[in-house]
């Protein structure tokens, strides 16, 4: 028990091919996690400023409305909830 405890991963078959599909589900959950840094990156690069009205001198701005749905976003996303 004491070895189990010590491991991050258990086999729960005699198979060796579940060790392959732990190392697959691992490097698919990174590299999920890879696309959602950087897509977030680039969203919030373009999408602070255009809701803070940092664009509105070159004619682009959001309504009021959906500037604070921005940054209500924002917040909420980065803050922790009780």
């Amino acid at each position: 028990d004491i070895a189990i405890e010590a491991v991050l991963q258990v086999l729960m078959h005699a198979s060796l091919e579940d060790v392959a599909v732990a190392v697959h589900l691992s490097m698919t959950t990174y590299r999920r996690i890879i696309i959602n840094f950087v897509w977030a990156f680039f969203f919030n690069i373009i999408g602070i400023p255009l809701a803070a009205g940092m664009f509105h001198p070159l004619g682009v701005q959001l309504p009021p409305w959906a500037a604070g749905v921005r940054r209500a976003r924002l917040c909420s996303s980065s803050c922790p909830r009780c």
